[in-house]
């Protein structure tokens, strides 16, 4: 049942569980305006308590008529319980653009702990929305407490940054929060699924240096395969800063071509400092020669006319040559 009024401003009070905690206040001088002109259009939703009329949706326009001095306002009561005060607020709020994801979170979450539903699944009935939704506002309202980070973080941002541990995450929210990495959910995901790849202990040092725009999201990736810990982070974004991208990209190859033969890698300084880059190209010229020559098969050399079999042959012993006088530089002193 629900009983429409005029009744004296002073007779309504807010409620002090209101969906909406945070006000526009440009918002509101542009209803004060409105109302100061036109009084006001749209009641609010109340209901009765204690002699005194609860606002359950439009505290925004309860303040603004307060505000243009109005002395008599508009007001549906209803006859509702808090749980369904609650749900009322969030049906009429929820899916305004301008009400907060936390603000979201915490109104579920004020019907989650009422005891009134069973699952998530009953909450969502009754709102009309998906489960999942419910839910991703449930476990975000949590972890957003946990984690403590502002209440300005959107709920998608703290959702697609859960594949990470705490540590990493909170760089990374700390970093959308400071405008340095967008705030975009999607683009967050990725780069938290990218992250992801890296070992636990480098992933911090790695949204660092996205944040501080040392290193390119492409490179991030790169240093993700092959840092051990914090400090080769460092190395390799230093490496890529005092002598360019390409120096970055030489040195990840290396290591990771190094693991991929079952060996390990020499210390990243050595490898930037040191002579190591021209040893991998000298290894990886030979392993391609040996790799290439596998590729002809010996036994068709014996269908060759006699011209090509003399022009293989003078290429084989240059080989055999170059064999023999490589192995006598390499042999242990």
């Amino acid at each position: 049942m629900s009983d429409y009024r005029t009744v004296p401003i002073g007779q309504i009070i807010p409620r002090g569980t209101q969906v909406r905690q945070v006000f526009d206040r440009e918002f509101l001088d542009e209803l004060k305006e409105s109302m100061t002109n036109d009084g006001m259009l749209c009641p609010l939703l109340v209901r009765e308590t204690d002699g005194k009329l609860e606002i359950i949706a439009g505290e925004q326009r309860w303040k603004a008529a307060k505000s243009a001095g109005l002395k008599e306002i508009p007001v549906v009561i209803l006859n509702v319980d808090n749980t369904r005060a609650v749900e009322l607020a969030f049906i009429e709020n929820a899916k305004r653009r301008d009400l907060t994801s936390k603000e979201r979170e915490d109104a579920v979450a004020a019907m989650w702990q009422s005891g009134k539903y069973k699952t998530h699944t009953d909450i969502a009935d009754r709102l009309g929305v998906g489960r999942d939704w419910i839910s991703t506002l449930l476990s975000s309202r949590d972890d957003r407490k946990r984690l403590q980070v502002g209440n300005d973080v959107s709920t998608k941002v703290i959702d697609t940054t859960r594949c990470l541990d705490d540590e990493s995450r909170v760089e990374l929210i700390k970093a959308t929060q400071a405008g340095k990495i967008t705030k975009e959910a999607h683009a967050v995901g990725k780069l938290a699924t990218m992250v992801k790849q890296a070992k636990k202990e480098v992933r911090p040092a790695i949204v660092k240096a996205l944040a501080d725009e040392e290193i390119s999201t492409e490179e991030a990736k790169e240093i993700a395969e092959v840092a051990e810990d914090k400090h080769q982070v460092r190395d390799l974004v230093h490496a890529k800063k005092t002598h360019g991208p390409d120096e970055l990209k030489k040195t990840t190859s290396i290591i990771k071509r190094s693991k991929a033969r079952g060996e390990t890698p020499a210390p990243i300084r050595t490898i930037i400092k040191g002579p190591e880059k021209d040893w991998n190209f000298t290894v990886e010229t030979i392993q391609n020669a040996r790799d290439t020559l596998y590729m002809v098969n010996a036994s068709s050399l014996k269908k060759m006319s006699p011209i090509w079999k003399k022009k293989v042959h003078s290429i084989l012993l240059d080989i055999d040559k170059y064999i023999a006088e490589a192995l006598e530089a390499i042999k242990e002193r």
